[in-house]
């Protein structure tokens, strides 16, 4: 169906998000809150969505625009706001979604901070574990691992001193590292493999 609003309806969602939060603030019941908040992440789920075709659907040498960058950013926080409320009820299940919508958003626009996306997936594949969903669980720490190991190397051969951003990056490849193994379901290569890095990690962190 053709759209006729240029971006997402982050204005929307914002307004959807602080009814959601209002019934918290009223100890409204799990019960009532059931319907309201899983509508409200529908809707959040489904302009994630759209904000990742229009990412995709322009071109390379155009990159993405200024109005995109801050609503993926809006969104992503808007969702985390509904996942740490859930969060105080264990509503696993909700929270595990706001989670994802969260993920989404951010590595549509902010896919380049290491420092950002790499806790965003860490905190997500927590629920996934928390949940016994641990095949998606590996999936995310695969990913951080996968895309993260760069960073060893980069930082072993120039001698850098850590900044912040760095610092919480490989923190988070770390994080992945120990709970991966301990998720298990890998090759006596693959773990040995991992075990080096998460040595190389700690040794880099422990200097920091």
């Amino acid at each position: 169906m053709f759209r006729k609003k240029p971006g997402i309806e982050i204005e929307r969602c914002a307004a959807l998000t602080s009814e959601i939060l209002d019934l918290f603030d009223r100890q409204t019941s799990d019960e009532v809150l059931e319907d309201p908040t899983m509508n409200a992440l529908e809707f959040l789920w489904d302009q994630s969505n759209f904000l990742a075709e229009l990412v995709e659907q322009r071109p390379e040498n155009q990159g993405r625009s200024g109005q995109e960058y801050f609503d993926g950013v809006r969104l992503g926080e808007l969702a985390y706001e509904i996942a740490l409320r859930l969060r105080q009820r264990e509503l696993r299940n909700p929270e595990e979604i706001a989670l994802r919508i969260r993920l989404k958003a951010l590595t549509r626009v902010q896919g380049h901070y290491y420092d950002i996306i790499g806790p965003a997936m860490i905190e997500h594949a927590q629920v996934l574990t928390e949940l016994e969903r641990f095949a998606e669980a590996r999936q995310n720490y695969d990913c951080v691992i996968s895309d993260f190991s760069w960073l060893l190397d980069e930082v072993e051969d120039t001698g850098s001193e850590l900044d912040d951003g760095d610092k919480v990056s490989i923190e988070s490849l770390h994080t992945a590292l120990v709970r991966r193994l301990k998720l298990g379901e890998l090759s006596h290569d693959t773990a040995a493999d991992l075990k080096k890095k998460q040595s190389r990690a700690a040794k880099l962190l422990s200097i920091a």
